[in-house]
């Protein structure tokens, strides 16, 4: 029965610790983080996807915005069909297409900024950290 003395178990804690380091630079070296972050921004932008991959909790917001813009907005399209005939959309539809164009307004701006904070990688991840744009260093 071979002992494992203390100066071997910190050769290989030390050989474990380079392997991780190692995995870690080659994510960030090939930009992985942000080919994700924009796929995501692209396909489920209005539904934060991108920001809740990155550990962000705002993306909880944008997926708010998104589900009260979109049944409001065809709330009023529903019930705008039933006053075509009086000419005019008042009431609760009216009240509902404001919020509805608010919310979808703040979620567009919001998703034109994420667009170039991801681009230009000033997007930060939950632990504080950049994402990784291709750039030669």
């Amino acid at each position: 029965m071979k002992l494992i003395t203390e100066e071997k178990i910190k050769q290989l804690e030390k050989q474990e610790s380079l392997k991780q380091n190692d995995s870690k630079s080659m994510q960030s070296k090939y930009g992985n983080n942000w080919i994700v972050t924009i796929c995501l921004w692209l396909f489920l932008g209005h539904l934060g996807a991108h920001r809740l991959y990155l550990g962000l909790k705002s993306g909880i917001t944008q997926m708010i915005f998104t589900f009260i813009w979109l049944p409001t907005i065809l709330i009023v399209l529903v019930t705008s069909f039933a006053t075509i005939r009086v000419g005019v959309i008042a009431g609760l539809p009216l009240v509902f297409l404001i919020i509805g164009c608010v919310c979808l307004l703040a979620g567009e701006i919001w998703q034109i900024v994420d667009f170039f904070l991801i681009i230009f990688g000033k997007i930060k991840n939950k632990s504080g950290e950049q994402i990784k744009v291709f750039r030669n260093k």
